[in-house]
């Protein structure tokens, strides 16, 4: 599971309060976010990957380190792929975001889309 803000920070309409998360995490977010759920995903620059889903993300791990190498990078395109089951977020100098389907998850992949705090999209990776 992983979610991702973009845009404008605006301040949360009820404050989160896991303990895990900067007190800036947990009272903020973006003006859009990406929330992806059942889903294998890898952060990566160019073709060498840094960092996925099952590495760890303990305050010195991996991921931690390879998901803030997308912090302050605007994302350029998107690709979508339904033969490949798959879809990417391709960001500025080469970085990228790509989401899979798990084939161990008894269900679809799935991540949905907010403005502004609201859903407006949904969709799976089947």
């Amino acid at each position: 599971m992983a979610k991702l803000s973009f845009g404008s920070i605006i301040e949360r309409k009820r404050k989160l309060k896991n303990d895990k998360l900067t007190p800036e995490q947990r009272e903020f977010e973006g003006e859009f976010g990406v929330f992806i759920k059942f889903a294998n995903w890898a952060v990566g620059n160019c073709e060498p990957q840094i960092c996925c889903n099952d590495d760890s993300n303990e305050v010195d791990g991996l991921m931690l380190e390879g998901l803030n190498q997308l912090v302050g990078r605007s994302v350029v395109n998107t690709e979508f792929s339904s033969e490949k089951n798959k879809f990417t977020l391709n960001f500025e100098d080469g970085f990228y975001l790509m989401v899979t389907k798990n084939e161990q998850e008894p269900i679809d992949a799935n991540y949905s889309l907010t403005h502004l705090g609201q859903k407006i999209g949904f969709d799976s990776i089947h």
